[in-house]
């Protein structure tokens, strides 16, 4: 994830959202989209999860530095906790997009079998929050 993400700016580049807001404009994703993770999917994780990893919103472990969710453009992903996976993926989910250019992104291809593309459901804020103290 990170060589990807990588690919869009210095792979050291890991810091705190600005408190101007700029970075919900002016990260590369779209401000509904940044909105989503930060304020929606983070809401009852600790502040220190939202960061800006490689130019780009993500959430983000504060101790383990695993990356719960991540800010693409339009879209978002996100990494869901393990007993979910056990289960099975859930029908609903989306783990495959095509882009507007044409491109087409299979995420857990790309990422691995834990990831999906967001579809702003309500079961979002738990999954995120599962995964979350999955990774402490």
């Amino acid at each position: 994830m990170i060589a990807w993400l990588a690919g869009r700016q210095a792979p050291d580049d890991d810091r705190p959202p600005r408190p101007d807001q700029h970075d919900y404009w002016e990260a590369g994703s779209h401000p509904d989209v940044v909105e989503r993770i930060w304020n929606q999917l983070g809401r009852t994780l600790p502040i220190e999860s939202r960061r800006v990893v490689c130019g780009t919103p993500a959430l983000l472990h504060p101790t383990s530095r695993v990356l719960i969710a991540v800010a693409i453009g339009t879209q978002y992903i996100l990494r869901l906790p393990s007993a979910l996976l056990r289960s099975g993926v859930p029908a609903t989910v989306r783990t495959e997009t095509t882009w507007s250019g044409g491109g087409r992104m299979d995420v857990r291809a790309a990422f691995g079998p834990e990831w999906i593309f967001g579809s702003y459901t309500p079961e979002e804020e738990a999954w995120c929050r599962a995964s979350f103290e999955e990774h402490a």
